[in-house]
């Protein structure tokens, strides 16, 4: 079953670790750079769970 992105689900500066303390002086480069590693990271941290229809370190179901 495909995991389907929801509206309401959204990603903030806590989620992501970080806060604005720790982001204040970044140039946009750096903004732009981690947030891109971010999105990457998390979609293909969902594609991974998605083939193996489970989470990391979970046993399958059949063992």
């Amino acid at each position: 079953m495909a995991r389907k992105y929801d509206s309401g689900d959204v990603l903030s500066i806590d989620h992501a670790g970080f806060s604005l303390y720790d982001i204040r002086g970044w140039s946009l480069d750096e903004l732009a750079r981690n947030g891109a590693k971010l999105i990457l990271e998390t979609a293909l941290r969902e594609e991974v769970l998605d083939h193996l229809g489970r989470d990391r370190y979970e046993r399958s179901s059949d063992d």
